[in-house]
C-alpha cells in the first residue's frame, strides 16, 4: 500500500545524506506531513542529538504536537506524535529531552531517554485549574548539572474567565519528579507571555521568570522575579528597556543575563527588536536596536530566539519582514547575529538559500556547547505551482567525526534497572565517572532512605549489583515507587523504581 508518510522520510534521508554543509551546517526539512506545520521548537544534547519539535494543523482533527530526533550519523529516528497539543516547548536536561505541550485544559509533559527515545506517554500532567482558559505558551529550562536538582523549570501564562486576569505559573522536576504547579502572580492585566531563565546559586541554579505587566499607563513593560533559597520569590522588579512584544531570554555564568524583545507592536505591520544585556558590574545596560535595515517601507521582526554558549557569546535568532508603502511584503528574511565582546556580526550567510517569500514567521534556536547554533522554522514552498503544507526545517552542526588517535568521547553517567516495576528482585548497573568513594541507597518519594546497597570506591567500572526490595532491617518494603540515589564525586543521580505487588 502506498504510504506517502514513509515515501517523505525516504527523501528525507537522501536529503539529510546529500546536501552538502553550508558554513559547517547541514540544512533539511524535519515534518513531512500532509497538513500544515507551524510553532517550531529546537534543543540539542552535548553528544550531538538534535530534537525537533512542531505542532502539526489538522483541520478536521485539530492539532496534534510531533517530535523528530536527528543524529549526528545523519541516522533518522522515526518521527514520534505525542497526542492532540499545541505550541510545544523543549529542552535538554540530564536526564534527556523534555517537552511540554499545552492540551486543552492542562500542561503535559513528556520526556525523552539520554539517547533521544521518547516515551509516548506523558509524565505528568499539570492543571491549570477550571476557571482558566487554555494556557498560553510555554517554556522550559534545563541543566545537563548531574549534582543540581532541581534540573528543569517551566513557566506558562494563564487566564481566567471570572475575574478577567492573567496569572504566572510555575512548576519544577527534581529528583523527586515534577512540583505542583504554583502561582507566582495573578491580577495580570496584560498577557504575560512568561519564560524562564537560571541564576547562578549557593546549591545549584535558582530559577528567574520573566514577564510581561502593565508598566504604567496601560503601557506593558517586562519584569522579573527570582526564586532564591528557601523557596522565597523576590518583588517584581522592571527590566530598563522598549520591550513590550514577544521576547526570549538566556543567563550565562558569572551573573550575566540577556533579553531579545521586540518593542509594543504598533497599529501597522512594523517593530524593533532589541538587545537587554545584564552585567554584574554595570546592571542592565543600554539596549542596543538590531533591527535590520534593508530600506524597505515597514521592518517587521518578531519571534525572537536568544541563547548563550559556555564562552559568554550571546546568539540571536529571529524572522524579519520587509513591506512597501502599501503594506505589501517585500523581502523576508532569517537573521543570526553573534555577540561576542560587545560587538554584533553577521554569522547567518549559510541561511541566505531559505530567505523569501515561502518563509513563515516562527523560529526557534538553541546553542551547542561549542558555540554552535541550531536553528528550526518553517516554510512553504510551491512545487510545479502547487502550495506544498507548510513544513519545519532545521540547520545544526555538522559533526566532524573523531579521526583515529583522538581521545574517546566522555562517558555519561549512568544508573538503570531492569526489570522494572519488578518482583520479587531487580539488577542495578551505574556508572560514575572519576574515581573515589560513593554510595548507592534507596529512598522513598518523602526522600527518606530506606535501605543502604553500596559504599565502596568507584574505580572507572560499571557496577552490577542485585535488589529484592527489603529495608536495612530485612523487611520486605511495601510496594509502590521508590528512588534510586548514586552519589560521588562525580556527581548524582537518581532513577525510580517501581516494586510491583
Amino acid at each position: 500500500m502506498f504510504n506517502p508518510r514513509c515515501t517523505c522520510w525516504l527523501l528525507l534521508a537522501v536529503l539529510l545524506t546529500t546536501t552538502p554543509a553550508l558554513a559547517a551546517h547541514i540544512i533539511a526539512q524535519v515534518s513531512d506531513s500532509l497538513h500544515d506545520c507551524d510553532w517550531p521548537a529546537v534543543a540539542y544534547s552535548p553528544d550531538g542529538l538534535t530534537s525537533v519539535a512542531w505542532e502539526e494543523e489538522d483541520p478536521m482533527y485539530g492539532s496534534s504536537v510531533w517530535v523528530q530526533v536527528l543524529l549526528p550519523s545523519d541516522e533518522i529516528l522515526p518521527p514520534v506524535c505525542l497526542g492532540s497539543g499545541q505550541r510545544p516547548a523543549l529542552c535538554w536536561s540530564r536526564e534527556g529531552f523534555v517537552l511540554a505541550m499545552v492540551s486543552d485544559m492542562f500542561v503535559v509533559i513528556f520526556e525523552s531517554d539520554p539517547e533521544g527515545v521518547w516515551d509516548q506517554m506523558p509524565v505528568t500532567y499539570l492543571d491549570i485549574g477550571f476557571d482558566a482558559v487554555s494556557p498560553n505558551r510555554v517554556d522550559l529550562w534545563g541543566s545537563a548539572d548531574y549534582s543540581a536538582d532541581p534540573f528543569v523549570f517551566l513557566t506558562y501564562g494563564v487566564r481566567t474567565w471570572f475575574p478577567d486576569d492573567r496569572k504566572v505559573v510555575f512548576a519544577d522536576r527534581g529528583l523527586l519528579g515534577w512540583s505542583a504547579p504554583e502561582v507566582l502572580l495573578d491580577g495580570l492585566a496584560d498577557v504575560p507571555y512568561p519564560q524562564v531563565t537560571f541564576s547562578e546559586g549557593p546549591y545549584g541554579p535558582l530559577p528567574r521568570v520573566y514577564y510581561l505587566a502593565d508598566a504604567g499607563g496601560g503601557v506593558p513593560g517586562l519584569f522579573h522575579i527570582l526564586r532564591e533559597p528557601g523557596s522565597v520569590w523576590t518583588a517584581p522588579e522592571p527590566v530598563p528597556g522598549p520591550v513590550g512584544g514577544e521576547f526570549d531570554v538566556t543567563a550565562w555564568s558569572g551573573g550575566h543575563r540577556g533579553v531579545l524583545g521586540c518593542g509594543l507592536q504598533p497599529t501597522c505591520p512594523c517593530n524593533n527588536i532589541y538587545y537587554l544585556g545584564f552585567a554584574p558590574s554595570r546592571s542592565w545596560c543600554p539596549p542596543e536596536d538590531l533591527t535590520v535595515d534593508y530600506f524597505t517601507d515597514y521592518d517587521w521582526p518578531m519571534s525572537p530566539a536568544i541563547a548563550a554558549d559556555p564562552d559568554g557569546r550571546v546568539h540571536a535568532f529571529w524572522f524579519q519582514e520587509g513591506a512597501g508603502p502599501l503594506l505589501d511584503p517585500r523581502l523576508r528574511t532569517l537573521e543570526y547575529r553573534v555577540r561576542e565582546d560587545g560587538v554584533w556580526t553577521d554569522e547567518g550567510d549559510f541561511l541566505n538559500e531559505q530567505d523569501g517569500p515561502p518563509l513563515g514567521s516562527r523560529v526557534a534556536m538553541c546553542v551547542t556547547d561549542e558555540g554552535e547554533g541550531v536553528m528550526a522554522w518553517t516554510r512553504q514552498d510551491t512545487i510545479l505551482g502547487y502550495p506544498m503544507p507548510r513544513a519545519v526545517w532545521c540547520a545544526r552542526p555538522d559533526v566532524i567525526a573523531p579521526v583515529p588517535g583522538e581521545a574517546p568521547p566522555v562517558r555519561r553517567p549512568t544508573l538503570s534497572a531492569e526489570p522494572n516495576p519488578f518482583n520479587p528482585r531487580t539488577t542495578i548497573s551505574f556508572y560514575l565517572p572519576g574515581s573515589g568513594p560513593a554510595s548507592l541507597a534507596v529512598h522513598d518519594l518523602r526522600g527518606r532512605r530506606v535501605a543502604s546497597l553500596w559504599d565502596g570506591i568507584l574505580d572507572g567500572r560499571e557496577f552490577t549489583l542485585s535488589w529484592d526490595g527489603r529495608d536495612d532491617t530485612g523487611r520486605v518494603l511495601p510496594a509502590g515507587a521508590y528512588l534510586l540515589r548514586l552519589q560521588g564525586a562525580g556527581g548524582v543521580l537518581a532513577r525510580k523504581v517501581i516494586l510491583a505487588k
